[in-house]
């Protein structure tokens, strides 16, 4: 069974949504382009072919946390967390001809793109090895390692605390939640995991499959691993929560069979900027607005007609896509590796860990 690590979506193939339509039921406020769930797109730091419009040389990830971060000297900056392998190469792709994204994060607009911000931290702990065996070793790195992306936003662009989405279909999935702050976890110390979260309920909602539920299995710092969640390419990034109280548990990171991976938003506040474990709400607050998302996102299906129409009239029939061809399958994702035996080895590894954990 293949090992799939759910990074961002490219529009040469991968199946991606838009964003969440206006909905009824939320305080009125300007329609909202900074949102939770909603879709965002990473332009190439290097064209995938000269003749292919940047507009559709990207690639997709979903919307995860905004807010306002206190830094250490009282000043406060306005940001997005998400999924680092959204904002950032992994380590290797460079070298491998991969897509390579550039950082700089736009809305999808019906009438083009609009700038949300750049990202300038991230940290991503796997690297990317096409076609390599995934050893025990590189498959904690992968399920354990950190995912983690911070954009800097736009003077001006429009924020709200309200996460939402439809699917990929276009349809709207689940329904809008307004969030309320941020689960703040206790400590978990290196290699090591807590299984003090079991049972609990967790949600999310990304461009992709929309909004959907499952139940967390346990902890590692840089991880929320559950079950029932299904993510799918292009929901990374996008924001996790618990149905409970609605407070954020992170950001989509990764998929291992029918076991998901969310980055902790609170581990990433803390390498980001140095907030002290138990001290997140004091150092982060969501937008008080609680606007409804934005209902001028472009949908998938006119993005990918508009790059079917490009790639017919300049490339004519393609062959299957291949490694860091460009001009056949531009901004695809690095290959992600694949299982030695079974899925079943690394679930018995997260097992073990759980196993030697001191709740």
């Amino acid at each position: 069974m293949a090992f799939s690590l759910h990074r961002l979506a490219v529009l040469s193939g991968a199946f991606v949504a838009s964003a969440a339509c206006l909905t009824a039921g939320i305080p009125f406020a300007t329609a909202a382009t900074v949102a939770p769930g909603a879709p965002m797109v990473v332009t190439a730091k290097v064209p995938t072919h000269p003749a292919l419009p940047a507009e559709l040389d990207t690639a997709r990830c979903s919307q995860g946390v905004p807010g306002t971060i206190t830094l250490a000297d009282g000043t406060k900056r306005e940001v997005l967390v998400t999924a680092g392998h959204c904002v950032a190469a992994l380590p290797g792709t460079q070298s491998q001809g991969q897509f390579v994204p550039s950082g700089v994060v736009y809305a999808p607009k019906k009438d083009g793109l609009e700038l949300i911000g750049t990202a300038d931290q991230w940290h991503i702990d796997f690297a990317a090895n096409p076609g390599a065996p995934l050893s025990p070793m590189l498959l904690l790195d992968l399920m354990t390692g950190a995912d983690w992306g911070v954009v800097t936003l736009e003077p001006g662009v429009d924020g709200t605390r309200v996460a939402d989405s439809i699917d990929a279909a276009g349809k709207p999935s689940g329904h809008p939640v307004e969030l309320t702050g941020v689960v703040d976890f206790p400590e978990v110390a290196p290699w090591g995991s807590s299984a003090d979260n079991m049972g609990n309920p967790i949600c999310k909602h990304g461009q992709t499959s929309g909004h959907s539920c499952g139940v967390q299995l346990f902890r590692t710092t840089d991880a929320v691993f559950s079950t029932g969640m299904n993510f799918e390419h292009g929901d990374s990034g996008g924001v996790n929560y618990d149905p409970r109280t609605n407070r954020v548990i992170g950001v989509t990171s990764q998929e291992l069979s029918s076991i998901s991976r969310t980055q902790p938003l609170d581990s990433a506040l803390a390498a980001a900027f140095g907030v002290p474990d138990g001290h997140v709400a004091e150092r982060f607050t969501l937008p008080a607005s609680t606007a409804a998302h934005d209902g001028d996102f472009k949908p998938l299906n006119e993005e990918m007609a508009e790059f079917n129409q490009w790639a017919d009239a300049t490339l004519g029939p393609a062959p299957a896509p291949t490694t860091g061809s460009g001009a056949t399958a531009p901004g695809d994702a690095p290959a992600s590796p694949t299982l030695s035996s079974d899925a079943a080895e690394g679930l018995e590894l997260l097992a073990g860990l759980i196993a030697g954990s001191s709740s």
